[in-house]
């Protein structure tokens, strides 16, 4: 622990905070004030938390203090009822229909508009409720990670299956493609179904290329299925090794987003996505969310299963990969059982 940690350890919970969960059980936790800056600190943790089209100039965030707590220790708080509304389709079926087109000119492969379901707290909610709703869910699904940031009455937390990257002190790079989803009564079908391979493996070629174009040795694992407990996905885990460690910076930029997350052929599934968001406002939804240490060891996740709220209001989003073949109800479905996936972590 390092001295800075050992001086915030008996710090209450912080108004102005955020959190990653670095390793499994184990929480680091930021206390505010928290700075937004152009760069990391030289001497101590930083978070990486941009919006989702990389836009923002000061990306990261310097603590006032850290902690490294026991996930167990961290909060107990009662999460306030929560209501959510079914999302508007009407906007969805347009993309929906819009991407197809564009899919079957063959200007794109695939795209991954998002919906966002609103709704109520009552109360207006502490963070640390929220906080200890995720804790408590990834204690029972340990490949969820969970993560946030929250000031002025304010913020998202969540808890993704999905890693952008690990970088370890030696250079090594750990990701994964995550990408086809069925409902947990449907996980054993994945591996044999061909519209959500086709899915996972336009995500996995993705990744591939962009550690190569890094310069890095890529090792592609087995494909298996990732069993949540209200998803189920297909995962790939991948591995890479470059001759010279590339930046934080550099690793974001080639992988974010992944066809997962945006669609492919990136460039123009990029700007399919910036003329939805005009009328979807996404922020940092999918966006990355890391932190970095001083000896260059970092963690970088998808900020996908979240809830954000401002006040009393509350929104929660989720994104459907469309490839040709997709169904117009097939993929609602989808969309509607992860968005009741995390209100049902939550609290409704």
């Amino acid at each position: 622990m390092s001295e800075s940690e050992a001086r915030a350890v008996d710090l209450p919970f912080p108004t102005d905070g955020a959190l990653i969960g670095e390793r499994p059980g184990r929480v680091r936790l930021a206390c505010g004030p928290l700075r937004r800056a152009r760069t990391p600190a030289d001497d101590a943790p930083s978070l990486y938390a941009p919006d989702f089209f990389l836009d923002d100039e000061t990306p990261w965030l310097h603590a006032n203090a850290w902690r490294d707590v026991d996930a167990r220790d961290v909060v107990d708080a009662i999460a306030p009822a929560l209501a959510v509304d079914r999302p508007d389709r009407a906007p969805w079926d347009v993309a929906f229909r819009d991407a197809l087109d564009a899919i079957a000119r063959g200007e794109i492969e695939k795209l991954v508009p998002v919906v966002f379901a609103e709704g109520t707290l009552s109360p207006p909610p502490d963070p640390a409720a929220f906080v200890e709703r995720a804790l408590r869910h990834v204690a029972d699904a340990p490949a969820q990670i969970p993560y946030g940031r929250w000031r002025d009455g304010s913020g998202v937390v969540g808890t993704t299956p999905e890693v952008l990257f690990r970088l370890d002190a030696d250079g090594t790079i750990e990701t994964m493609a995550l990408a086809g989803t069925a409902s947990p009564a449907d996980a054993a079908g994945l591996l044999d179904d061909a519209k959500q391979r086709h899915e996972h493996d336009v995500v996995l070629s993705f990744i591939r290329d962009a550690l190569e174009g890094l310069g890095a040795d890529v090792d592609v694992g087995a494909t298996d299925v990732l069993r949540l407990p209200h998803l189920a996905h297909l995962r790939t885990p991948v591995r890479a090794r470059a001759s010279r460690t590339p930046s934080f910076d550099a690793i974001v930029r080639a992988l974010h987003p992944t066809p997962a997350l945006g669609g492919q052929p990136s460039a123009g599934a990029l700007a399919r996505l910036r003329e939805l968001d005009r009328d979807v406002r996404r922020g940092r939804f999918g966006a990355p969310f890391g932190i970095l240490h001083p000896d260059g060891r970092a963690l970088c996740v998808v900020a996908i299963r979240n809830i954000a709220w401002r006040g009393d209001r509350v929104r929660i989003g989720a994104g459907a990969g469309l490839v040709a073949g997709s169904r117009a109800e097939d993929e609602w479905r989808e969309l509607e059982r992860k968005i009741a996936s995390v209100a049902s972590v939550f609290g409704s």
